[in-house]
């Protein structure tokens, strides 16, 4: 049966969002381009009806990685039922007797599934019954939105191509930092683990220092100023002191327009003008 990932796409996220009743009977939802074909969420607590018809085998597929371990129904001699060989997530089966009407008890290796077998016609039998997953559907949902965050979060722990890493370091080693890089936009500074952040100034034309207030990643240290400058003083106490140049600068950079590597979020100074 020729198969339409775009509209299974679709079916799937709307029988995973779509609240059942517990302890009811669920109703396949349609697809809107052919009723034959039948998606479901699955819910422990519910049993599925499933119609069937004389003369047409149904296809029920379950989950990835699943395997059929065990198939009853309430009148074998009435139905033909078996997994197809070498596809074990799959399930076929079809009336072969009068009055067939029962249940049907599939347990696979991860999930128990309840089935009510109705008997239909040609025109309103399920030809294919796909299970979906919520819970397996959130967790994947929810692992993209965590790695998508930590992508974000991290997007600047590490120089990239063309990025500009000519910075060098005079003074205290105790404030020298691991290494320090610009995109042409922001300003990045690594210290070593553990190492005691020391207060940070921005140098500016006239050699005047300016406190700075940087951003840090909470996954990865770095700190991060929203400009470019070319020469930053780190300090500690009254006799620690290091100075970090920027060989590489070329001008005042593109700036970000919020004060925050991020574009949603608005850097506020308190006491200056809004």
């Amino acid at each position: 049966m020729k198969r339409f990932p775009a509209l299974l796409a679709a079916l799937l996220i709307a029988a995973a969002v779509v609240p059942s009743l517990a302890c009811a009977e669920s109703i396949p939802m349609a697809s809107p381009e052919d009723s034959h074909i039948r998606v479901v969420k699955y819910d422990r607590a519910d049993a599925v009806r499933l119609v069937v018809a004389y003369g047409q085998r149904t296809h029920i597929e379950f989950g990835a990685g699943e395997v059929v371990t065990y198939v009853s129904t309430g009148d074998d001699a009435a139905w033909d039922v078996g997994p197809e060989k070498n596809i074990k997530n799959h399930l076929f089966l079809k009336p072969v007797d009068k009055f067939p009407q029962t249940n049907l008890v599939v347990v696979t290796n991860k999930h128990t599934y309840n089935l009510n077998l109705v008997v239909g016609s040609k025109a309103t039998y399920y030809a294919d019954l796909l299970y979906v997953y919520p819970d397996e559907l959130k967790a994947k949902a929810d692992a993209k939105r965590a790695q998508s965050t930590l992508d974000a979060a991290s997007a600047g722990s590490e120089p990239k191509p063309g990025d500009n890493t000519n910075y060098w370091v005079q003074g205290s080693e105790e404030l020298t930092p691991s290494r320090a890089w610009d995109d042409g936009r922001f300003t990045y500074i690594e210290f070593p683990a553990g190492a005691q952040l020391p207060a940070m100034y921005t140098v500016g034309d006239d050699g005047d220092e300016v406190i700075a207030n940087p951003s840090v990643d909470p996954n990865t240290g770095v700190l991060s100023l929203p400009y470019l400058v070319k020469k930053i003083v780190l300090r500690r106490g009254d006799k620690l002191v290091a100075c970090v140049f920027n060989k590489g600068y070329t001008g005042p950079g593109r700036g970000s327009p919020t004060g925050t590597i991020s574009k949603s979020v608005v850097r506020t100074i308190k006491g200056s003008p809004q």
